[in-house]
């Protein structure tokens, strides 16, 4: 019994620090590369092993929660590179914070984050590479298969928002559509919806947001949380996922408040560049949660050459709610591409 509490203290050091047991990064911190400051990390030194860049959602996230989710579905297939995007996560400049002031900041679009991509790939000497882009990640992965498709193995989005003025336009009739159930001039409550309804009415029909529309939507959104763009389907990932936010996983330093109103306007992105499909040779596969509520807006548009997957018992985070499910379809998807061995 004495020999048992005697290794205690080793396994609980170990229990808070898996990375241990998984072997941890080969790499791990900042770079610089073409005069930016980017965060990454690399995982496996097998230079036999395909590479898989793994892009986070959202911009101003971090890759930080599929750090810990993926190396220990794939570490012993795949060579693993989580980025964290320009001026997002941990790349943010020191002394330049992005906060949400109307005007534009130059080198971060999804264009010239991919640039960016393109160039760290070439320093860590990688020539092909596979790309995991989740939900805006995948809006990212899609440049740099545009950009460089000879040097990109596949492309797997997960939670794929490859049309965000589409997505947004989405998003405006929900919420107007909720709105417009609540209006009753009798309440005080129907009285608020009918204002909020009448701050939408110049939104709908929108094809592209301006940075000011974009903040009436985001600060809308607000009072809809049904509507948020995730919905967790249990509890353990909900304290998951609330955990990684309480430790800055997502937006480190900034609310959503100061920075969507920008990063989602037409001044940021460019919805004309093509996304994959039957005019790339290049194994593409889109993964879905079953109950990820966002999805059905992108699901109609199943480009030909596309496989498409969904993830049971799971949501806007799969490798998270479901990763053995995640696991086995990406692996499939690999060996039937003959990206990996049988």
């Amino acid at each position: 019994m004495k020999n048992v509490y005697r290794w205690l203290p080793l396994f609980l050091f170990l229990l808070i620090s898996p990375e241990l047991l998984q072997g941890g990064p080969l790499y791990q911190g900042v770079m610089n590369i073409d005069g930016k400051t980017v965060h990454i990390a690399v995982y496996g030194d097998d230079e036999r092993k395909p590479a898989m860049v793994c892009l986070p959602f959202g911009p101003g996230s971090s890759s930080h929660y599929l750090e810990e989710s993926l190396p220990p579905l794939f570490d012993k297939v795949l060579r693993l590179v989580f980025i964290d995007y320009y001026y997002s996560g941990r790349s943010l400049p020191s002394g330049r914070p992005l906060i949400y002031d109307r005007r534009p900041v130059e080198g971060i679009s999804p264009g010239e984050q991919a640039d960016l991509i393109l160039s760290l790939m070439t320093t860590l000497g990688i020539e092909k590479f596979g790309i995991l882009g989740h939900d805006f990640g995948a809006f990212v992965g899609a440049r740099l298969l545009r950009k460089a498709p000879r040097r990109v193995l596949f492309f797997a989005g997960v939670s794929p928002r490859l049309d965000y003025p589409g997505e947004l336009s989405f998003l405006t009739e929900k919420l107007y559509e909720t709105f417009e159930r609540s209006v009753d001039e009798n309440s005080v409550s129907g009285l608020k919806a009918l204002e909020q309804k009448t701050r939408l009415l110049s939104l709908r029909g929108a094809k592209r947001l301006s940075p000011e529309e974009a903040e009436i939507l985001f600060s809308l959104l607000g009072s809809v949380p049904e509507l948020y763009f995730y919905q967790p389907v249990d509890k353990k990932t909900q304290k998951t996922v609330r955990k990684l936010l309480k430790t800055g996983a997502f937006l480190p330093l900034h609310s959503a408040k100061d920075m969507l109103p920008y990063l989602y306007s037409s001044s940021y992105y460019n919805s004309d560049e093509t996304i994959p499909g039957e005019k790339s040779s290049i194994p593409v596969l889109l993964l879905q949660g079953e109950h990820d509520p966002w999805f059905t807006s992108v699901g109609d548009k199943k480009e030909k050459g596309s496989a498409c997957d969904t993830i049971p018992r799971s949501a806007f985070f799969p490798m998270l709610e479901n990763p053995g499910a995640f696991k086995a379809a990406l692996l499939d998807f690999l060996r039937l591409h003959h990206i990996i061995d049988r």
